[in-house]
């Protein structure tokens, strides 16, 4: 259970704070909501209602901590990618992934996607797909290392040049 305060990803929207949890009627039942606000101002500013009992079914989760996120940009373009796959089969897989919850699956699809992009031009569900992967991981970059978003996007660039 989350409490107030507590920073998550939300896979497939971005990174969120916890700003409330609520009790809300619905269909003639009561329920309890954890009200989510984007930590990125300058994007959508989107705020959600996640009813308690779709928490795990949403795969929301904390924030990683700094030795997880460190991990994770030192294996960023440690695996290869498979380049035989069809467009198709590749966007459902990358859709899952970013869904998945799990913070590697989602960085694959940031290494997966760069490298494809150095080979051919992306397509434009892809170039939106590696956008929003790369946010939400910059996103969760900078609420672990304490730095603001300008400093979390040069360190995550960096790192993705260094390939």
């Amino acid at each position: 259970m989350f409490q107030v305060g507590d920073r998550c990803v939300y896979p497939l929207h971005g990174v969120f704070s916890v700003e409330a949890i609520e009790e809300r009627e619905f269909l003639g039942g009561s329920q309890l909501y954890y009200i989510l606000e984007e930590t990125v101002k300058s994007l959508n500013g989107m705020c959600l209602m996640i009813p308690f009992k779709m928490k795990s079914e949403k795969k929301v989760r904390l924030i990683v901590d700094t030795a997880t996120m460190k991990h994770v940009l030192l294996t960023l373009f440690s695996h290869e990618t498979d380049q035989s796959i069809s467009w198709r089969e590749r966007c459902r897989i990358n859709t899952d992934k970013m869904g998945s919850g799990d913070i590697y699956q989602e960085t694959e699809v940031i290494r997966d996607l760069t490298r494809l992009n150095e080979i051919k031009k992306l397509g434009m569900a892809e170039k939106d797909m590696l956008q929003k992967a790369i946010h939400t991981l910059m996103s969760e970059l900078a609420l672990v290392n304490n730095i603001n978003e300008e400093q979390a996007r040069d360190l995550l660039q960096r790192t993705i040049n260094e390939h």
